[in-house]
């Protein structure tokens, strides 16, 4: 899009969807803006992130759109992913180290493969 366009996607967006949409209100935003307060203050943030669904799956949870993953009493990511035939993205913050990672992918499960492996070499650490 961005390349098409010379525009970058989320500006795309805004102008061609969401403004005539009416959807004023609405955008794109950073994890580093939500984990650094810049979105919600720290008592909405927190509310936001808190596991309040547990799964059977490891150590999977889900908060209010967010899933997480905590291990030995640590937060090891917070993560978003969608997908869709033929596309996918995975994206996480690993706040014990600092990092973030998004993947996009043209193939079903290309962002799952690429981000199992950051998380492979990050739990080597851990």
């Amino acid at each position: 899009m961005e390349q098409v366009t010379g525009e970058p996607f989320s500006d795309y967006v805004a102008e061609h969807v969401l403004v005539p949409a009416r959807m004023t209100d609405s955008g794109y935003f950073e994890m580093d803006a939500l984990l650094e307060h810049r979105l919600l203050s720290p008592a909405s943030t927190a509310c936001l992130l808190f596991p309040h669904v547990g799964t059977d799956e490891d150590n999977w949870d889900y908060g209010y759109g967010l899933w997480s993953d905590q291990r030995d009493e640590e937060m090891f990511k917070y993560y978003l992913m969608g997908n869709d035939p033929d596309a996918n993205f995975h994206s996480a913050v690993f706040p014990a180290h600092g990092i973030m990672a998004v993947v996009c992918s043209n193939q079903t499960d290309g962002a799952f493969w690429m981000m199992k492996a950051i998380e492979d070499e990050l739990t080597r650490e851990w």
